[in-house]
């Protein structure tokens, strides 16, 4: 069908001649939101054109089959990826989030086979572990609320009033050498330290712990550089509230996590993958005089939970590594 002066009809709805173009791009289970360019744009009208015609697979109608999968999304999927207009939406948002938050249910199974792992290991080593299986809620924590030194782990918690101050549209805006988006990525993956620095200003950082305890991390505290703390607990609720779409919007989770993926120490808790396939590690490791962290995501199979493991610096890595597998042994179904 020709329309003078506005071309061929089907092309123009799909493309929007003359306007930015859209798709979503799903990885690291973040959905996001990108520019299309013109070959990219015409395989979206064929497909709209497959989809038009109502040509099956398998005996189901193409359209269907994507309404299906929408509907098996998670819930990082389905929230929306631009800034919100209003306070009021944005209130409804937040509580909506916080709703969304499964209480867990302990394991005391799981948690005697780590205690059991932890009977051997020498004299003077402190240890603190909490274990969270994403799908099923089971959980097992050893001292997991003490409090230590919370070293790099603090650039996790950092997202938080980072997004409430900036929201995470304006992370392009320069910090330093690099955007805010590179910035925060390479304090995650542990490359450049010194961005702490200059994220600081647009986080506001002298209200941050305000914002970490509105989120119930309590026993967090990142406003004083000298005096950083977390426990094992707070830090496993976090990657597993990202992890489940919760507490950040897509699009910093997205950078959360291409940064967790890319961490520079994998000789702890990603050691389990070493045996084992289709195994995934997001980790952020610490290591200093006086103490040795690593927090995970890790995602076997169709199988996910989250490991925190904090200690003094007489734990070695390859300790670290040994419980990591005794965990994935103990939650298999």
């Amino acid at each position: 069908m020709k329309i003078k002066g506005k071309g061929f009809m089907p092309f123009r709805l799909l493309t929007g001649r003359g306007k930015k173009v859209y798709y979503f791009n799903h990885g690291h289970g973040v959905l996001e939101r990108r520019a299309a360019n013109k070959l990219q744009m015409a395989a979206s009208m064929m497909s709209m054109v497959v989809v038009i015609a109502g040509i099956g697979v398998g005996g189901m109608k193409l359209a269907d089959l994507y309404a299906k999968h929408q509907q098996n999304k998670p819930l990082a999927s389905q929230r929306q990826t631009g800034p919100i207009d209003t306070q009021e939406e944005s209130d409804e948002a937040s509580n909506k989030l916080k709703d969304a938050t499964t209480k867990a249910r302990e394991d005391e199974q799981l948690a005697k086979q780590v205690k059991n792992k932890l009977k051997n290991v020498p004299g003077g080593q402190k240890w603190s572990v909490y274990i969270r299986d994403v799908k099923s809620d089971r959980m097992a924590s050893v001292n997991a609320d003490t409090s230590f030194e919370a070293g790099s782990l603090a650039n996790l918690f950092l997202t938080l009033p980072l997004e409430a101050k900036t929201p995470s549209a304006n992370w392009n805006s320069r910090a330093g050498k690099q955007t805010i988006a590179q910035c925060l990525e390479a304090l995650i993956n542990g490359k450049d330290p010194s961005c702490n620095s200059s994220l600081n200003g647009y986080a506001n950082i002298k209200e941050a712990d305000s914002v970490l305890e509105s989120h119930s991390f309590k026993k967090t505290t990142i406003e004083d550089a000298k005096k950083q703390a977390t426990t094992p607990r707070d830090v496993g609720e976090f990657l597993y509230q990202i992890q489940k779409g919760q507490l950040i919007s897509d699009k910093a989770r997205r950078i959360v996590f291409d940064g967790l993926y890319a961490h520079t120490q994998r000789e702890g808790l990603p050691k389990v993958c070493e045996q084992q396939t289709d195994c995934l590690v997001a980790n952020i490791a610490h290591e200093n005089k006086s103490l040795r962290h690593d927090a995970a995501v890790v995602t076997i199979g169709q199988h996910q939970y989250v490991v925190v493991i904090m200690t003094n610096n007489d734990a070695s890595w390859s300790q670290m590594a040994d419980v990591s597998k005794a965990v994935y042994e103990t939650l298999q179904p």
